[in-house]
């Protein structure tokens, strides 16, 4: 019969235990202030990186809105351009006096003596239809200048028309029929209307007095911008 004796005191054993587990205890303490310092640094890098993904975005964000303002600019004066050409080209297109003056003279006989001639703009028959055009008042809250100047020209083509009224004498009918038709071929006119003809006698002579009436054609008129510039 054996017995095991030992020789160590109680309290050593008792000592050697709280070493133990305290060697335990600082372990468990070392491993939980890793994996906080782990995460600490894991999240300092997230962070890091959705700062610099911020950055990246509101410069992104700046370059889109620079963009967006100089597109804008760009519409706005494109536009400006666009009206300002349509009203040049309305305006170079606008028939002048003296072209008219020319193609009657081009166009006169030798044995056609006018009288009268006259340039007048009548008001055309208004057309309910046509949609209303703004006053100055209201577009000028709208619409620049130059906007406003397009607007009233073609307004006053649509409501306006150009008129020519001749007077004269012919020496028969026929040569106001020529005279006529060489008006058509000058492709200024509308419409060639003889008002009236009638017997006219100086001297003992006879001839035919008449008065001819003739709607100038208005190449801008309401035609679209495009084909103005065509």
């Amino acid at each position: 019969m054996s017995y095991d004796v030992d020789f160590l005191p109680a309290g050593y054993r008792q000592e050697r235990g709280r070493r133990h587990d305290r060697r335990w205890r600082w372990a468990v303490v070392v491993v939980l202030l890793a994996l906080l310092a782990a995460g600490a640094i894991g999240q300092r890098q997230k962070l890091a990186r959705a700062e610099d993904d911020l950055r990246r975005l509101e410069q992104t964000a700046q370059q889109m809105r620079t963009q967006l303002q100089t597109a804008e600019a760009s519409s706005a004066r494109l536009q400006v351009a666009e009206a300002r050409a349509e009203l040049a080209a309305r305006l170079q297109h606008r028939i002048c006096a003296t072209r008219l003056l020319a193609a009657i003279a081009g166009s006169l006989p030798d044995d056609v003596t006018l009288s009268r001639l006259e340039l007048l703009e009548e008001r055309v028959a208004s057309d309910s239809r046509r949609p209303r055009t703004p006053s100055r008042t209201e577009a000028s809250v709208q619409k620049p200048p130059h906007q406003l100047d397009l607007d009233d020209l073609s307004s006053r083509r649509r409501e306006t028309a150009g008129v020519v009224v001749l007077e004269g004498v012919a020496a028969d009918d026929v040569a106001i029929s020529r005279f006529l038709s060489g008006l058509a071929g000058t492709a200024l006119f509308d419409e060639q209307r003889l008002v009236f003809t009638d017997s006219y006698e100086l001297q003992g002579a006879s001839f035919r007095s008449f008065e001819v009436r003739l709607q100038v054609r208005s190449p801008a008129g309401d035609a679209p911008a495009e084909e103005v510039r065509r």
